[in-house]
């Protein structure tokens, strides 16, 4: 049986793990971690398209969040992809920017334990990663890539654990132009915590939880607070999966040191 300090467990470690990090003890959270922007219901996403076409909703209701958060799963963290989330618990603060163009990917990590943001560009040359606090650079390390990509462990097991969460449909509303679904929670689903092994109950959780999700069924934002007796997640996420996304090498990438390294 896992308990929410499960979620705490993988960040604390992530955080300890970081090996571009440098050392410090003034935290600088560079990153930006946006969710959603507009408030309000307006009409459907679509002529064509109603809540019920999306995954795990049927009848107006949210019968199945595991397959809802399923598709996000597939679409986030693979193809053209730029999204911000941010954690905050009780003990620690951890931010990633992930961008990825199908040739190209760029993390962009700030967490409350190191100074300065660490970046790691992964390229079809020589990866690298930076720390802005030292303004250290690392080329060619066999470290960087899987160390880049052990960061996305960390939104994956906090908006995994919002599957577990009672979400319902709340009408429409527009961001950035685009008409989205509302879903919100402000319970555990007991039933879904208990299969999932989360050591949660509605009777020591409290939840504050809101997600808008474009016709094609991907959630595009959250905004969501899990509180226990013990602990609290703070978690806030966006995310754009459009196939203009282009990753651009970032400024203190130098070709001539990635050659020869």
């Amino acid at each position: 049986m896992r308990s929410v300090l499960t979620a705490v467990v993988v960040l604390t470690v992530l955080l300890a793990g970081c090996n571009f990090g440098g050392t410090g003890t003034t935290p600088t959270a560079n990153g930006t971690a946006a969710g959603p922007t507009a408030n309000g219901t307006t009409a459907g996403p679509t002529a064509d398209t109603t809540v019920n076409d999306l995954a795990g909703v049927s009848g107006g209701t949210v019968t199945n969040s595991t397959a809802l958060f399923a598709d996000f799963e597939t679409t986030a963290y693979t193809g053209h992809t730029d999204m911000d989330f941010s954690v905050e618990t009780r003990n620690a603060g951890f931010q990633l920017r992930y961008q990825n163009d199908t040739d190209e990917e760029l993390y962009q990590v700030s967490t409350t334990v190191q100074p300065g943001t660490i970046s790691y560009y992964l390229t079809d040359g020589t990866d690298a990663a930076h720390n802005s606090s030292s303004g250290a650079t690392q080329y060619n390390d066999t470290r960087i890539a899987p160390e880049a990509r052990s960061t996305l462990s960390v939104p994956r097991s906090y908006i995994g654990l919002s599957q577990v969460l009672s979400w319902e449909t709340a009408g429409t509303t527009t961001v950035d132009g685009e008409r989205r679904f509302v879903l919100e929670a402000d319970s555990v689903n007991e039933t879904d915590a208990q299969e999932q092994g989360w050591e949660l109950s509605a009777e020591n959780t409290t939840v504050d939880g809101r997600l808008t999700v474009s016709p094609d069924g991907v959630i595009r934002s959250g905004d969501i607070v899990v509180e226990t007796a013990s602990e609290r997640f703070d978690i806030t996420f966006s995310l754009d999966t459009d196939e203009d996304i282009d990753v651009s090498q970032p400024g203190w990438y130098d070709e001539s040191e990635a050659a020869s390294a």
